[in-house]
């Protein structure tokens, strides 16, 4: 199962979509605190 994850972030990264996220939801919440 973490392997199968671990693929679809790799993925996601590739995209760059995945890095905005990413970027949004760990400077998101930081922020707002």
């Amino acid at each position: 199962v973490v392997q199968r994850s671990f693929e679809k972030l790799k993925k996601h990264r590739k995209t760059g979509a995945g890095l905005n996220i990413w970027t949004c939801l760990v400077k998101g919440p930081r922020k707002s605190k």
